[in-house]
């Protein structure tokens, strides 16, 4: 393992093989599901390499910058985020990223029953973008139940935040750093201790007390991500003042008409878009 640096210097680190679980055509499939489940129980964190075929996620990415030609231009009305450079732009549900192979896969819907209960729903799904020349973030976690005191930490988790990159992530243009454990675990600072690189097809889950930071992007693109979350029936995340436009999740009528029952219920926060 090589040592890992400080805020300036951490990039992509070689530890971690053991937050990586295989979902490749061929592998048992329960059994990878079972491992993810764990790892993700564990230590707040796990990458599920070979779930989306990697063909199918850059014909996304090209549907996408061709109906959402802004992309990488910030409205801040529109979009969510507080960090600099970087946001999460409302998608609607259409097209290629109706294919349930993206927007909800089999393997993260199952871990979402296991951790969340049968009764999970997809709260949002957008795209995440980070800008060229997008600094480190802090030090943070998505959310809490209880902001005092440490009850967080002994209950199960409300939340589950999933990243699929569009784009491989890599030194240039970044990934997502982690702090292992620290959604049950005291957090003492200090360097990050899980940096992965991410080929496109790869997917991160987290549960959302976990204390992350993304990186900063040095390259010369956007760092396009699709961003989803899952979580329990009862549970939503608060709405933000300043993006009053931002719908965290929409679905074309034409792709809802096509849902039975079971999906109609995973996706019942969603706007229909006729």
């Amino acid at each position: 393992m090589n040592p890992p640096r400080d805020s300036d210097g951490v990039r992509v680190l070689d530890a971690g093989a053991d937050l990586r679980v295989s979902f490749a055509e061929g592998r048992d499939h329960a059994a990878a599901v079972e491992r993810a489940t764990a790892i993700l129980r564990r230590e707040g964190v796990v990458v599920l390499d070979d779930l989306v075929d990697p063909a199918l996620l850059e014909a996304c990415r090209q549907e996408i910058v061709a109906r959402y030609p802004d992309y990488d231009q910030r409205d801040v009305e529109r979009d969510l985020g507080s960090f600099p450079g970087r946001y999460t732009m409302p998608l609607v549900i259409d097209g290629l990223l109706a294919k349930r192979a993206i927007f909800a896969p089999r393997a993260i819907r199952e871990i979402g029953r296991n951790l969340l209960s049968a009764e999970n729903i997809l709260e949002s799904l957008g795209l995440l973008v980070s800008l060229p020349g997008s600094p480190d973030q802090g030090q943070h976690f998505d959310g809490l139940l209880f902001t005092e005191g440490k009850l967080d930490r002994v209950l199960p988790p409300v939340a589950l935040s999933i990243s699929m990159p569009l784009v491989p992530l890599d030194e240039a243009n970044g990934t997502t750093a982690f702090w292992r454990r620290s959604h049950r675990e005291n957090f003492a600072g200090g360097p990050p201790d899980f940096a992965p690189a991410m080929p496109v097809g790869s997917v991160v889950m987290w549960d959302f007390r976990t204390i992350h930071s993304g990186r900063g992007n040095r390259s010369d693109a956007p760092r396009p991500i699709l961003f989803s979350v899952h979580s329990r029936d009862w549970w939503q995340e608060p709405k933000r003042a300043k993006a009053v436009r931002y719908k965290k999740l929409q679905v074309a009528r034409a792709v809802y008409d096509g849902f039975g029952p079971p999906m109609r219920d995973f996706i019942c926060r969603a706007d229909i878009i006729d």
